[in-house]
């Protein structure tokens, strides 16, 4: 089998043929069994508790007698030292044996096998991080079992190919992934591979992994459900070789993963296989040996979902908007999370309710409305995204996300704030503190700097320890025949404000009480802010607005009881767990 084990149709003629000759000798290895290969550089501890790097290439493996190995370059540098672990093994080797094992995405472990059935195993990191509490783990005698039955070689068996792409630690976005790998230098040259695709540490016989032959031979055994891909010779025109700049040529092959695999971390090998020379076939098959290259872990992504409603930009018509999306096939998904977020805020991992952010989970549905509306952000423009989700990935969230504007409904006090916050409002209620209305009139010599539009109350205001006095001035211009008479001045101190916070405090806090608490409002309610001449004169110049509409949104704000929001001072903008 690969990896793991021989091939299930090698050890069926094996076991045939031990019953015929009396036994088979597993022992018989390669010609080179203590040499092993690293695709990439690792990062092993010295003997002396150091970090000592270990580039790729082919080393040869010893142990000068203590627990450590020794590896020497093939290519004649200097040998390195590395710790080791003591460890046992049930394997029948003649003469050591060393092997390397991928236990996952950055651990490979190298072992040294002695024929007394001890053995040496010094695990390395891809990354070469460690802490200060890791405690190097040694393999199981299950793995070592595994490595065995994958690495050792039969006598006449081809040397493993060297694979290229995908790297360990990989990502695939998707099911179509190209496979590259170099025949590595010995004899006899393979006659076919297969390509191994599997769950992490799960053999390649099992449920969780799927084969692809590559070979030009018609298979008269039923194929396994595992067994997905059947492709074409070496050689042949639809297996690719391209020319390389050195060594042996890359081989490449296209496959279509199946969908059991995304949103999983997967391992893949290439193995070698050649026919064993001089023994029967059984059942039609000729007996193969094939050796297989060193698991290499890759993960397949979760895809991001498709944005589908509401689309960009889009201007609700409802404070319970319905959200929804696009997924191809949904396998390894277990849920979705629904992102609604004000700009610069980013998106959680897990379902949570914050300040400026709602994420919602969502199982078996591409669908979503959010239990509270969107009342806090009436007027507001917010973002929303969706992730698709499992637990061994996490989340992968639409980077694209939508953009979406809150509506000001009638009947709430926002509708009424949007308006009164508009610069034809303000004209009047910020006179006092020099707006741009008040900068024209000194230009136009209509008062002077040093005088300071009086209040409506007291009629004077007392400015650097002078009374100043405006309000026949004022009455040249601001009469009844103008539609804009000689009240249009507004209080200073509205609401029980301080001067400086008059008619711009934000909608945040209590401004709608003190709204409501105002003199003319209580007096007159509803008739103040449809029947004042000065208001009127205001709202007919807002363009989009007019007299009519104003009067329709004053209407609806009164019958549904003037209200401020819910609860005490509402929150304007932020989402409330």
């Amino acid at each position: 089998m690969h990896p793991g084990k021989k091939r299930a149709s090698i050890v069926k003629a094996v076991l045939l043929i031990a019953c015929l000759v009396g036994g088979w000798a597993l022992a018989q290895q390669a010609s080179s069994p203590q040499t092993v290969t690293f695709d990439r550089p690792v990062h092993f501890l010295a003997p002396d508790g150091s970090d000592v790097e270990v580039e790729a290439g082919a080393y040869e493996v010893d142990s000068p007698g203590e627990l450590r190995l020794r590896l020497s370059p093939v290519a004649g540098a200097a040998p390195l030292f590395i710790q080791a672990l003591p460890t046992t093994h049930s394997e029948a080797v003649e003469s050591p044996v060393a092997l390397t094992v991928v236990t996952d995405e950055d651990i490979t472990h190298v072992v040294l096998l002695l024929s007394d059935k001890t053995a040496l195993d010094a695990p390395g990191s891809l990354s070469g991080i460690r802490s200060r509490t890791d405690v190097p783990q040694r393999l199981s005698t299950l793995q070592l079992k595994q490595a065995v039955g994958s690495q050792l070689l039969l006598s006449g068996s081809p040397t493993a190919p060297l694979a290229v792409n995908p790297p360990s630690g990989a990502v695939i976005t998707g099911p179509a992934v190209r496979f590259q790998w170099q025949q590595s230098p010995g004899q006899p040259a393979p006659s076919r591979y297969e390509i191994c695709v599997g769950e992490l540490n799960q053999p390649c016989t099992g449920p969780h992994a799927v084969v692809f032959k590559i070979t030009g031979m018609l298979l008269t055994e039923p194929l396994p459900p595992k067994q997905l891909g059947v492709g074409p010779r070496p050689g042949s025109p639809d297996f690719e070789r391209q020319a390389g700049t050195s060594g042996t040529a890359p081989y490449f092959y296209n496959v279509t993963l199946p969908f059991q695999f995304q949103g999983k971390r997967l391992q893949w090998s290439i193995a070698g296989c050649v026919p064993i020379a001089g023994q029967a076939a059984f059942s039609g098959q000729t007996p193969e040996s094939c050796t297989a290259s060193t698991p290499r872990p890759i993960t397949w992504v979760l895809s991001p979902p498709a944005l589908n409603m509401p689309a960009e930009n889009t201007l609700l018509q409802t404070l319970t908007p319905a959200f929804s999306w696009n997924y191809g096939n949904q396998q390894g998904v277990e849920y979705f999370l629904v992102c609604i977020f004000k700009p610069n805020v980013p998106c959680p991992v897990q379902p949570s309710v914050q300040p400026y952010v709602f994420a919602a989970l969502v199982q078996n549905a591409l669908g979503f409305t959010p239990p509270q509306d969107l009342s806090p952000f009436m007027g507001h423009t917010l973002h929303w995204t969706v992730a698709a989700c499992n637990a061994a990935l996490g989340c992968v969230y639409q980077p694209q996300y939508r953009r979406f504007q809150v509506p000001i409904v009638d009947g709430s006090f926002d509708s009424i704030y949007e308006v009164s916050q508009n610069a034809k409002c303000k004209n009047c209620h910020q006179m006092h503190r020099e707006n741009e209305t008040y900068r024209r009139h000194v230009k136009l010599g209509r008062f002077t700097r040093d005088e300071i539009p009086p209040s409506a109350v007291d009629g004077v205001l007392r400015e650097g320890g002078r009374l100043t006095e405006t309000t026949k001035k004022c009455s040249n211009c601001h009469t009844s025949a103008t539609g804009f008479t000689d009240e249009w001045r507004a209080p200073v101190r509205m609401f029980g404000l301080p001067r400086e916070e008059s008619f711009e405090q934000l909608i945040d806090g209590n401004l709608c009480f003190q709204f409501k608490a105002e003199p003319a409002l209580k007096r007159g309610g509803r008739d103040h802010l449809v029947n004042d001449s000065n208001i009127l004169w205001a709202v007919g110049r807002i363009p989009g607005l007019g007299r009519a509409r104003w009067q329709q949104k004053v209407d609806a704000w009164f019958k549904a009881g003037a209200p401020c929001g819910p609860k005490d001072g509402r929150r304007h903008g932020q989402f409330t767990p």
